[in-house]
């Protein structure tokens, strides 16, 4: 939690990953195995809007509704970078 992890690989052998594995890492790229069952917190992470202004805590519900909705295949999701909701599987 909290690595500043840009990058994971999540291999077939997990079957489940719990809430907040990966909270508060800037991920922009996620391989993941097939039917691997994911938290809705895992991915939640930190935004800071500026030195004046406070830091947001936003949960990525994009990724595993991308994921979940595309039946769970396995493949590498990708997305510009932390404020895009768009994640691409490649």
């Amino acid at each position: 939690m909290g690595n500043q992890l840009s990058k994971i690989t999540i291999p077939n052998s997990v079957n489940r990953i719990e809430g907040g594995a990966f909270s508060l890492n800037p991920l922009v790229e996620i391989t993941i195995g097939e039917n691997v069952q994911i938290a809705l917190n895992t991915f939640e992470y930190a935004v800071e809007l500026g030195p004046d202004l406070p830091i947001l805590f936003m949960r990525d519900i994009s990724f595993i509704e991308k994921y979940n909705n595309n039946g769970m295949i396995a493949g590498t999701y990708t997305r510009p970078d932390i404020y895009s909701t768009a994640w691409t599987r490649q």
